[in-house]
């Protein structure tokens, strides 16, 4: 029994091991999209803004 449970145990390691570098590579990336978004400037106007009077 002690068995299926440190077999089980193995393969959620290497689930995890696997997918963590897989999740940290997609945040870097999002993270270096959003610094060239702040150097460059958005592309998108700014919301619209009632007008005062």
């Amino acid at each position: 029994m002690l068995f299926l449970f440190f077999q089980t145990t193995s393969v959620v390691v290497v689930v995890i091991e696997t997918l963590a570098p897989l999740i940290f590579a997609l945040a870097w990336l999002g993270l270096s999209k959003l610094v060239i978004q702040f150097y460059d400037g958005r592309t998108l106007p700014p919301r619209n803004r009632p007008e005062k009077n």
